[in-house]
């Protein structure tokens, strides 16, 4: 968790480029874990919703279900399915 919160921290101070890397480094070395997936879905979401960007939010959505089709051990412990529905009722997809 504490490479997820460093990776979001990029993001809360303007790097994104530098969050979104580490993100995606953190999917690639344990991609059958939910941290990686769900913190840059979640901060994609944050940053369009400040800045409406359509391809964040699809971007967000393509990852929360490549964490549920591989799956990952801890999909329950992060709620992805709930964040999933969330993420689709917001640009109108079921």
């Amino acid at each position: 968790h504490f490479r997820a919160d460093a990776a979001a921290m990029h993001f809360h101070c303007g790097r994104d480029e530098e969050g979104e890397r580490l993100f995606l480094q953190l999917i690639e070395e344990h991609p059958d874990r939910a941290a990686g997936y769900v913190g840059l879905s979640d901060e994609l979401r944050g940053r369009a919703r400040q800045h409406p960007r359509p391809a964040d939010v699809a971007n967000a959505i393509a990852l929360l279900e490549q964490a549920l089709a591989r799956p990952v051990a801890d999909a329950e412990d992060f709620d992805i399915e709930c964040r999933l529905k969330d993420c689709r009722a917001e640009v109108g997809l079921r």
